[in-house]
């Protein structure tokens, strides 16, 4: 089995937790938690037998108190709002590929086990992709046109706006283009206006072609 680890956005350095990555489990709701996390009492009741014994075995080769032990462990962060615990495979599929865990907004659709990558930078979120695809009477079997809408984040850029949630709208074989929440309102608002020219258009070649058909009637 891969090696598991627990990171979060913004540390590329894993995180000792006792409960979360030995049992491959994030802390499930209701847990009690400090500013900075779990406190250690929810630490120790979701450690599992496994990780009991050795905070006993810690305990009594010391003689130190839970509070001393667990004082070393790194607290566990909060979790943002509408994020969850998702595992991410880094590396290749093989015997020094790695499974981590990582922040993962709840609207996105990646599976970022079967689509691995090479860094944890390389980490990125995309939702579900809507698709809009537009055919011609001249090759009916392949759109002429595709335009592809979801949302996106990539937590590890270096870019704020890349780094915050935004709308990646494209057309196939074309640049993709990244909008804000704002842009997006915009640009939804213009297609509203498009639709409605092309059912107008799609009226009057429809009236022109049945007057057609009575003239030559």
């Amino acid at each position: 089995m891969p090696e598991c680890r627990l990171y979060f956005s913004g540390s590329k350095a894993p995180l000792e937790v006792v409960t979360a990555v030995h049992s491959h489990q994030a802390l499930p709701a209701g847990s009690n938690t400090t500013e900075n996390g779990p406190d250690t009492a929810t630490l120790t009741s979701r450690a599992g037998p496994h990780h009991e014994e050795a905070l006993k075995g810690r305990l009594m080769d010391k003689q130190q108190s839970t509070q001393a032990v667990l004082g070393t462990v790194t607290p566990f962060p909060a979790i943002a709002p509408g994020h969850h615990l998702a595992p991410v495979a880094i590396g290749a599929p093989g015997p020094e590929q790695k499974l981590v865990f990582v922040p993962c907004p709840d609207w996105c659709a990646t599976n970022h086990v079967s689509e691995w990558v090479h860094f944890l930078e390389d980490v990125d979120h995309t939702g579900d992709t809507l698709a809009v695809h537009v055919h011609s009477f001249f090759n009916p079997s392949k759109p002429a046109y595709t335009m592809t809408a979801a949302v996106g984040c990539d937590p590890m850029s270096s870019d704020l706006q890349m780094r915050a949630a935004h709308i990646i709208v494209g057309d196939e074989g074309s640049v993709d283009a990244y909008l804000t929440p704002e842009m997006a309102d915009e640009v939804a608002a213009d297609l509203e206006k498009l639709a409605a020219k092309i059912r107008e258009a799609a009226d009057t070649a429809r009236l022109h072609n049945e007057h057609a058909v009575e003239v030559a009637a």
